[in-house]
């Protein structure tokens, strides 16, 4: 929504992609946009490298910030009724789900309580299993309270680490880029083993006739290009 600030937009943008440049031949990945309402942008079977390009330019176009309203709980029902879809062979792949959000819980109607009920009926129903991280996105919009549940003020944080994220290790805190791409370093080495994106000088590689393929992210200066 349009919650999410200028800078905010760029870490969303530049980690989505970042997770299809590291995606496996064989990995499905898939954008759930959601606002006012949720849809499933993109979704792509990983075989080329032309399938991480048409992933990359598919967040590009399809990621406009423009919304007035911000319904996570819309966007993790997407998730729930595709599922089957998403995950590329159920019951045998593993699932996992990264929510980048400011943690504003906005709903067209105003009924935010009925949204939070909701929103964890899906996560303990048709979500259960499934791998769930949360990435509470800024410093502002991110504190704001959205509702009061059994005497206890919630806000976008709380939300996101109390009862989005599956676990403690699944909730993480970004104001900067970096600090977005070391959490989504942190997700890939649970789901997939990707443990470093390395900094210079600080990782030496040995190319040798062992190594079969060897994958580099280029960390940029700014997220602008």
């Amino acid at each position: 929504s349009g919650s999410i600030s200028p800078a905010e937009q760029a870490l969303v943008r530049e980690t989505t992609m970042l997770l299809a440049d590291l995606a496996d031949v064989g990995d499905r990945i898939s954008l759930v946009s959601f606002g006012r309402g949720a849809h499933v942008s993109a979704s792509v079977l990983i075989t080329t490298d032309a399938d991480r390009i048409s992933f990359r330019d598919r967040v590009k176009a399809s990621l406009s910030f423009k919304e007035n309203y911000s319904d996570i709980r819309a966007g993790l029902r997407a998730i729930a009724a595709s599922r089957d879809s998403l995950i590329r062979t159920p019951g045998q792949a593993n699932g996992t789900v990264v929510l980048l959000t400011d943690g504003k819980l906005e709903t067209a109607d105003g009924k935010t309580s009925a949204a939070f009920d909701e929103m964890l009926a899906d996560i303990r129903g048709p979500l259960a299993g499934v791998d769930l991280y949360a990435v509470a996105l800024g410093d502002t919009s991110s504190r704001d309270r959205i509702l009061d549940r059994n005497g206890e003020a919630i806000n976008g944080q709380t939300l996101l680490s109390e009862y989005v994220a599956g676990s403690p290790d699944h909730y993480f805190h970004a104001v900067s880029l970096n600090q977005v791409l070391d959490s989504a370093v942190q997700i890939l080495n649970r789901a997939k083993g990707v443990s470093s994106l390395g900094e210079q000088g600080t990782n030496r590689f040995r190319i040798d006739d062992t190594v079969e393929s060897l994958s580099l992210v280029v960390r940029k200066k700014s997220s602008d290009g």
